[in-house]
């Protein structure tokens, strides 16, 4: 409901989750493209702007505002979801990373 949230909470949080989007689709297709690096690189910043999310969440305007606070809990367990999801991708590129490493050698 418009009002509920003041917007410069919501359009911070927003841009925040935003631009964990972007760099996660930019760290997808470099996995299209076999380039584990960026791919690493691209994760941990998107993980850099998802630790931006959860300060949001956490600030002191958001305690202050009831309608967000009821749905803090839920959003924080949907981006620790997808903090594990990109956590097991980064593990998953560096084993790959050091076996076209071992490959090369």
């Amino acid at each position: 409901k418009p009002g509920m949230i003041p917007q410069p909470l919501a359009i911070a949080f927003l841009s925040s989750l935003h631009r964990c989007e972007d760099l996660a689709m930019m760290a997808v297709h470099a996995l299209d493209f076999g380039d584990y690096s960026m791919a690493i690189c691209l994760f941990k910043r998107a993980l850099a702007a998802l630790n931006d999310c959860f300060a949001h969440l956490g600030s002191d305007a958001a305690d202050a505002i009831p309608a967000f606070a009821e749905a803090r809990d839920e959003l924080r367990h949907r981006l620790f979801d997808l903090r594990e999801i990109w956590l097991r991708v980064i593990n998953d590129c560096r084993d790959d990373a050091d076996g076209q490493a071992d490959d090369e050698g």
